[in-house]
């Protein structure tokens, strides 16, 4: 299992963690996880219930590039590839509360 971080916009923080989303503090259609990832499977299975109410996508750089577009407020994200993209290419996001398996 795969370590992930939740990665938002700096300029939003609506939420400190993965208990945010659970507690539905934002809307699943908010949510951006990548298809056929084990974020998605941890999502399914220990918030949403196995309800699909994400908004699907397909690439790392789509999840970082609907944060910036505003069309998700929230990215599940392998650790590694969160803390290098939010350190070095999109310093604008920012990961919030601490990793999860």
């Amino acid at each position: 299992n795969l370590a992930s971080q939740l990665t938002i916009s700096k300029s939003q923080p609506i939420i400190s963690g993965i208990d945010d989303i659970k507690n539905g503090k934002v809307p699943g259609n908010r949510i951006g996880l990548l298809v056929g990832s084990a974020s998605l499977e941890y999502y399914l299975t220990a918030v949403s219930g196995g309800n699909p109410n994400y908004y699907p996508l397909y690439s790392r750089d789509q999840i970082y590039q609907n944060l910036l577009g505003n069309k998700i407020d929230v990215g599940f994200i392998d650790t590694g590839n969160a803390e290098y993209m939010t350190n070095d290419v999109y310093c604008n996001l920012t990961i919030a509360g601490s990793g999860f398996n």
